[in-house]
C-alpha cells in the first residue's frame, strides 16, 4: 500500500509569500512510494525547512547568480581561461542546486538528484580554481623557492581534484537509483570522493606552506622584477583572500565528511546552510573581489607567465 507523508506543496502565490514574509505553509498529502529513496530522504528537508531557511536558500541562489556574470566578465577580459572554466562551472552547479532545493521544497520530487549532485561536487571545482592561482604566486617570488616543479605541482593537484569530482559524481548518480542498497553504496562513494578532495587540498596546503617558509627565510632571493607587485596592497590582499577561500572550502569539505547526510537529513538546516553554503559563498566572494586576472594584470609580460597556465585545464 502507498504510504502518505505530509509535505508542503504550495501554489506560486502562497510559496512566494512563504519565502518573502514567513507565511505559514499549508501542507497537503502526497504519495512518496514512487518517488525514489533519495527523494524520501529529502522529505526531511521539506518537513523541517522553516521560512527563514527558505529565505536563506533564496539568498544563496541570488548571490551565486550575481557573482557568475561578474566572473564571466573579468575572466573573458583578462583571458584567465582555465580559472574561468573551473569557477564558472562551480557557480552554475551551485545555482542549479539551490533552484532544485526550492523546487524540492515545493514537492517537485524529480529534482532530488539535481540538488544532491551539484551541491556535492561544486566545491571541488572552486578548489581547482584556487590551485590554478598558485603558479603566478610562485613566479612572483621565485620558482627556485618551491620544493616541487610548479607545472608538475599544480597539474597533479588539478588531476587529483578531477578524480575526486568523478568519484562524487558517480556516487551521486548511483544514490539516485531507486533502491535502498544503491543509495547506501552511492553515499559511501560520495564520502570517498569527499575524502579524496580533503587529501588533495592537504597536498596543496603543505607544500605551499613550505614554499611560504622558504620565501620568508630567503627574502633576499625574491625575484627583483616583481618587487612593485609584491609590495602592492592588492597583491597582499589577494594572498589573504586566497588563503581565506582555501580555508573556507576546507571547512566545508571537512563538515560534509563529518556529516555525510547533511545535504538531505534536515536535522540541522542552520548548520548546513552556514558550513556548506556559507563557506562556499565566502570563498567565491574572495575569488571574485580579488580576482587573479585583475591582481596580475600588469605583471603577466614581466613574469613570463602566459595564459598557458590558465588554459591547462582545457588541455
Amino acid at each position: 500500500m502507498s504510504s502518505l507523508l505530509v509535505v508542503p506543496r504550495l501554489s506560486p502565490t502562497a510559496y512566494i509569500s512563504c519565502l518573502l514574509f514567513g507565511s505559514r505553509c499549508h501542507p497537503v498529502e502526497t504519495d512518496t512510494t514512487a518517488n525514489g529513496h533519495l527523494y524520501i530522504l529529502f522529505i526531511r528537508i521539506i518537513a523541517n525547512m522553516s521560512a527563514l531557511h527558505l529565505q536563506a536558500t533564496l539568498f544563496f541562489f541570488s548571490a551565486f547568480s550575481i557573482l557568475l556574470p561578474v566572473q564571466l566578465s573579468i575572466g573573458l577580459q583578462r583571458k584567465t581561461y582555465g580559472f574561468l572554466i573551473a569557477i564558472t562551472l562551480g557557480h552554475v552547479l551551485e545555482i542549479l542546486a539551490y533552484v532544485a532545493r526550492i523546487l524540492l521544497h515545493n514537492g517537485q520530487e524529480r529534482f532530488a538528484v539535481m540538488y544532491f549532485l551539484p551541491i556535492t561536487i561544486a566545491p571541488t571545482l572552486f578548489s581547482t580554481a584556487i590551485y590554478l592561482c598558485l603558479p603566478r604566486i610562485i613566479e612572483t617570488y621565485g620558482a627556485h623557492l618551491c620544493p616541487i616543479s610548479t607545472r608538475a605541482y599544480h597539474t597533479t593537484l588539478v588531476l587529483a581534484d578531477a578524480s575526486a569530482l568523478v568519484l562524487q559524481a558517480i556516487g551521486g548518480v548511483i544514490a539516485g537509483i531507486d533502491t535502498m542498497s544503491k543509495l547506501d553504496v552511492g553515499l559511501r562513494i560520495v564520502q570517498v570522493g569527499l575524502a579524496a578532495h580533503i587529501v588533495t587540498m592537504a597536498a596543496f596546503v603543505f607544500p605551499t606552506l613550505i614554499f611560504a617558509f622558504n620565501a620568508y627565510k630567503r627574502s633576499t632571493e625574491w625575484a627583483k622584477q616583481f618587487e612593485d607587485l609584491r609590495c602592492s596592497k592588492t597583491f597582499k590582499a589577494f594572498l589573504v583572500g586566497l588563503s581565506s577561500a582555501t580555508l573556507s572550502v576546507l571547512i566545508r569539505t571537512c563538515y560534509r565528511i563529518a556529516e555525510p547526510g547533511a545535504s538531505f537529513n534536515g536535522d540541522n538546516e542552520s548548520a548546513f546552510l552556514v558550513l556548506d553554503g556559507g563557506m562556499i559563498l565566502i570563498a567565491c566572494i574572495f575569488l571574485t573581489v580579488l580576482h587573479p586576472g585583475v591582481v596580475f594584470r600588469h605583471s603577466s609580460a614581466k613574469a613570463n607567465i602566459s595564459t598557458v597556465h590558465w588554459q591547462e585545464l582545457k588541455a
